[in-house]
């Protein structure tokens, strides 16, 4: 039987990713994004063939977003992390998420969140790096976790599966990705990096398979990977804007006496 899967943030480096997948095994997908035109052009034949239907908005938009749940046999919530700004996207989006699934009787949900959000998460990290690693997700690991304890709250109803992934990079698919429920995985050989094609694949095979429902699923790879280039402008990017917001918490603080 044909699953149609709803993808949130379908243009996103992981939203595209689960729609290609998704169509490469005959699924139908229905797609939620702020930019359809970001969409690949190979994507184009399957909205022609009416395999893949992209609904055009944000996900705190109730009524896209409802278009989407009502569409759909299984969410994947794969919006990202709000810039690595301060914020309440994924909240904000876990509150109208859970609200619109319960209306329409859909259960089955996979949300991406962020394993060095959490403090236990750290230990994949090297120890001289986890400093740096914990300062650079400090801004949107609060919405993520708080996200978290939305789908949590939500009751037995709801098929929540929480991905936990360490650093995510844009490198060709592994297959190598050790996956554990639970607790956080220690790093094989110092690896704490996973690839997003990887991740996209774990996620389709989970929701086929109906595994990890109410758990939390933490990702690693004893691969070696290594950034790539196209993750380095990213990389500066989120070290700048999070060395901005320490800087501007610094100057609220009132002085001493």
């Amino acid at each position: 039987m044909t699953t149609v899967l709803g993808v949130l943030g379908a243009t996103g480096v992981t939203g595209s990713l689960l729609v290609q997948y998704g169509l490469e095994r005959e699924h139908q997908v229905v797609g939620l994004a702020r930019f359809p035109w970001k969409l690949p052009g190979d994507h184009l034949d399957a909205i022609s063939s009416g395999k893949l239907r992209i609904v055009k908005g944000d996900a705190r938009d109730e009524a896209a977003l409802e278009e989407v749940v009502k569409s759909t046999d299984v969410i994947f919530e794969a919006t990202g992390h709000n810039h690595n700004r301060p914020g309440t996207m994924r909240e904000d989006i876990a509150k109208l998420l859970v609200k619109l699934m319960r209306k329409h009787g859909k259960k089955r949900l996979l949300y991406i969140s962020a394993a060095f959000a959490h403090e236990e998460g750290l230990v994949v990290v090297p120890q001289r790096m986890r400093g740096m690693v914990a300062f650079m997700s400090d801004n949107k690991g609060a919405d993520v976790l708080k996200a978290e304890e939305v789908y949590r709250a939500a009751g037995s109803w709801l098929e929540w599966t929480v991905i936990q992934p360490p650093r995510i990079v844009q490198k060709p698919l592994t297959e190598d990705l050790i996956t554990k429920a639970g607790k956080f995985p220690q790093a094989q050989n110092g690896s704490f990096t996973i690839t997003f094609a990887d991740m996209a694949l774990m996620m389709l095979d989970t929701a086929a398979n109906g595994t990890f429902i109410h758990q939390d699923v933490y990702l690693n790879c004893p691969s070696k990977l290594s950034p790539g280039l196209k993750d380095i402008p990213k990389f500066a990017d989120m070290m700048i804007t999070n060395l901005g917001n320490a800087l501007r918490r610094c100057k609220r603080r009132p002085s001493a006496p």
